[in-house]
């Protein structure tokens, strides 16, 4: 490159970026700040010169300076991530010297489970603090003083909390791990605010997410060492040598110098011939499974893995968002998001369908899901802001039509069945700090809320939820609940409870005559719309196994008919759902009218699996899809059945995954140390696969209506279901009229209000207190034994779970008289004529 040439770069440069480029190339940049040169220098590498510009882009970097700037950037990010390893790695450090059994986990966590009922007490005083800090208006204090006492206040609430969290081990043995990532969370926000203040979040979070997975892999690395060396993988000798270890018993001598509370230089542990203190175990002795032993032996590993997909989410965020600088590009960042939310929201679904596996394991499945995603957002709002967030998420179709649901009545009964029991607490703190203002010690008051009896914000809060439609929206909470209940009871206890009866009586049958009546089985649960297909295969690889491996002498060979047999039930259960379920519903014009297949996310579908080619996202649509809705709109959609069957066989690598899962659940049980750790490897490839189907899924549909718009918009609309929309849109005005909340009289609100508050009661009950409303059931429990004893009814435990199924029949009978009574107040008149016609009659 000519020294001309390289003046030309420096001016066409200069057209974009506000800074000035050296006009001799060998005046050296040092003049330039180092930051400056960091920050910028990726806005000159995606330079666009003019579409005349005689220079090809790529000559931006053939130039000695160019090099030596590219190597410059290296060498400073390299040197930001090492800073930021050696900045985090402390807090992972303590973590690991706490609560691992590389250090003092085993003591800690006996003090933890010992010391339980202080959580209530410090979340208690925590709660109080906020509350009379709140109501003395502290974000209004200016002495400096009161601002001294407000930061030591907030301190010791910060340490009410920590507290509360970390002592609530005994019932949730997750939490320390889900308390030390949002403390680094904080830690690390701690450590731009002091150190990287001058950079761009953007490339802060770059860095960051670097460090944080540098150190998850040696976090991970160091775990497989002990793990090894001391030969602590998962099995029948380490589970017993981790709940001996969480054991707490009595300070005894068993001769010869050795104490029952003692171990190596780190800890206790509970041997036999020791009375054991249940109460203060961290084990229940008499449950085979303990979550907090695994916590003990894994909570390194599941650190690590956790920060490693956290870190490479926000490092995908953060690269998308700088790809994009300039000119703001949606489909990155909001894809990877996208990806990362239904992956997210889908293991919470999968831990759901697989808690026969293992009641425990679900539940940290779904707590880790929420904080991901819940820290997936904070990432995303520092990578955008508010402004590009709320592009970013109106410029993607499938993410757009989800914010457009945030003002549904069914978004706000969600809310109000779950946040509705701290809403008076609310008002009463705003109406006592109105008070306080009122009295000259808070906020200066105006003439816009000097006469309100409650502070200005909780005036307007009242105002809005006041004019709520809170007929739809305590009708809408109503049904809710009732299908928690049903999905919590139902698909997840009473399901798995009938597959381990049918289990245990088939286990005399022939292979083939058990294959046979499972086959028929799953197209029972198939059918059934709120039951997932994953509790049918699971079942195939507990029953078919465990006849298989006696009739073919190999435990391989039964899992392969078992695949066989659980990929054929999904291919009949299709068939049936398309011909039978689709095909003949699909010939009503209300079945159609209620699948929307005039929406444009229906339409999309149809799009897809009716153009030629593009197999992928088919599979996608028929693999990552709800089986019983994908298949039955298939069948409504009119589409032929063998390319769906077709499109519908990569299912088999999830089914695989699987069936694999029910029979490590099933060579576990037997005592096998190998299939422990197997059954647990296979339910996560289990999860992955089904949660990368979903991803695909909403991708292929947000794909086709971006780039197939105009496509999608000339699909003709159905006529007889355009003409139903519109009667039914009458009909539900006239229902709405006739169910005003103010036009109802007290005892027909009294009706709704009850049946809302027993749904609630019966709801809270079932989601707080599980372990005391039902028994943990899977494949392989023995029903013949306690606690079922050959009853199904002893699934529901006395007397919180039978009060809460009552509370839920109560609560629906009066649901369904409330119904009744607006249905006759509602009149069944033909449809109004035209107002011309009314006239001329007239």
């Amino acid at each position: 490159t000519t020294m001309e040439d390289a003046m030309l770069i420096a001016a066409e440069r200069s057209q974009y970026e506000p800074r000035a480029l050296p006009r001799a190339p060998m005046q050296p940049l040092q003049q330039e700040p180092q930051v400056a040169r960091q920050e910028e220098w990726p806005q000159a590498t995606e330079l666009e010169l003019p579409a005349d510009s005689p220079l090809p882009l790529s000559v931006t970097t053939n130039t000695e300076n160019d090099w030596e700037i590219i190597e410059d950037s290296f060498n400073e990010k390299a040197k930001e991530t090492l800073q930021l390893v050696l900045l985090c790695a402390p807090v992972l450090f303590l973590y690991g010297l706490v609560f691992s059994e590389l250090g003092y986990g085993a003591t800690v966590f006996k003090f933890l489970s010992d010391a339980n009922y202080w959580a209530q007490i410090a979340g208690g005083i925590g709660t109080g603090i906020v509350g009379v800090l709140y109501v003395l208006d502290f974000n209004h204090w200016e002495h400096i003083a009161l601002r001294i006492f407000r930061a030591l206040c907030l301190v010791i609430v910060a340490g009410c909390a920590s507290i509360a969290v970390i002592l609530q081990f005994r019932t949730r043995p997750y939490a320390p791990i889900l308390y030390y990532i949002v403390v680094d969370s904080i830690y690390c926000l701690i450590i731009y605010w002091a150190f990287f203040s001058h950079r761009k979040a953007i490339n802060f979070i770059q860095s960051l997410s670097l460090a944080q997975i540098l150190l998850a892999v040696i976090t991970v690395a160091l775990w497989i060492g002990w793990a090894a060396v001391n030969f602590y993988w998962w099995g029948t000798d380490s589970k017993r040598e981790m709940r001996e270890r969480l054991r707490v018993c009595e300070d005894m001598s068993l001769g010869e110098g050795k104490w029952c509370q003692r171990y190596g230089q780190w800890g206790t542990r509970c041997p036999a011939g020791c009375t054991e203190v249940v109460l203060k175990s961290a084990c229940d002795p008499t449950q085979e499974n303990c979550l907090a032993a695994f916590m003990l032996w894994a909570s390194l590993w599941i650190v690590g893995l956790f920060t490693l997909v956290l870190a490479s989410a926000a490092h995908a965020f953060a690269s998308a968002a700088n790809a994009g600088e300039g000119k703001l590009e949606v489909s990155p960042i909001a894809r990877t998001f996208l990806k990362m939310a239904i992956f997210l929201v889908f293991c919470m679904w999968v831990s759901a369908s697989i808690a026969g596996a293992s009641m425990a394991l679900s539940n940290v499945i779904t707590a880790f899901a929420m904080v991901a995603l819940g820290l997936l957002v904070c990432v995303l709002y520092a990578t955008l802001g508010a402004e590009n967030l709320t592009t970013q998420i109106k410029g993607t179709p499938v993410l757009g039509s989800m914010m457009e649901m945030r003002n549904s009545d069914w978004l706000k009964a969600l809310l109000v069945l779950s946040a509705c029991i701290f809403f008076p607490a609310f008002l009463a703190a705003s109406f006592v700090n109105q008070f306080v203002r009122k009295m000259g010690l808070g906020k200066t008051l105006d003439e816009s809320d000097q006469n309100l009896h409650l502070t200005l914000f909780g005036s307007k809060l009242w105002t809005k939820i006041a004019n709520w439609d809170w007929t739809s929206i305590l009708a809408k909470g109503v049904i809710l609940g009732l299908i928690y209940f049903l999905m919590e009871a139902v698909v997840k206890r009473f399901t798995m409870l009938f597959l381990a009866w049918l289990n245990i009586q088939l286990a005399p049958m022939n292979i083939w005559v058990i294959s046979i009546i499972v086959f028929g089985v799953a197209q029972v649960l198939f059918a059934i719309p709120v039951v997932p297909g994953v509790p049918a295969y699971m079942a195939c690889g507990v029953i078919i196994g465990a006849a298989g491996e006696t009739q073919f002498g190999s435990f391989a060979l039964a899992m392969l008919w078992g695949c066989f047999v659980a990929l054929a039930s999904k291919l009949a259960a299709c068939i049936i759902q398309m011909k039978i379920f689709g095909g003949l519903l699909g010939s009503y014009t209300s079945v159609r009218a209620t699948v929307g297949v005039n929406s444009s996310v229906v339409k999309a579908i149809r799009f897809i699996l009716s153009r030629k080619g593009n197999f992928k996202s088919k599979v996608y649509i028929l693999v990552g899809g709800p089986d019983w809705p994908t298949s039955v709109l298939t069948g409504i959609l009119g589409q032929p059945l063998v390319p769906m069957l077709l499109g519908t066989l990569p299912v088999l690598i999830p089914i695989a995954f699987t069936v694999m899962t029910g029979g490590g659940m099933l060579k576990s049980a037997s005592g096998d140390d190998i299939w422990v750790g197997l059954s647990g490897l296979f339910t996560t490839l289990a999860a992955v696969s089904l949660g990368g189907c979903s991803v695909g899924f909403m991708l292929a549909v947000d794909e086709a209506l971006t780039q197939n718009k105009a496509e999608i918009e000339a699909i003709p609309d159905d006529e007889a279901v355009k003409e139903y929309d519109e009667k039914a849109a009458i009909v539900a005005d006239k229902y709405k009229e006739a169910s005003r909340w103010t036009d109802l009289p007290w005892f027909i609100k009294a009706y709704l209000v009850v049946a809302f508050v027993l749904i609630y009661c019966a709801t809270m009950l079932f989601g707080i207190d599980s372990p005391d409303c039902f028994e943990d059931a899977d494949l392989t429990t023995d029903y013949r034994l306690p606690p079922i004893n050959s009853n199904f009814a002893n699934l529901i435990k006395y007397p919180l779970g039978w009060v809460g199924v009552f509370l839920e029949i109560f609560g629906v009978a009066l649901y369904i008289i409330f119904k009744k009574v607006i249905s006759c107040r509602t009149s069944p008149g033909p449809v109004p004529a035209p107002l011309e016609t009314t006239q001329v009659t007239a």
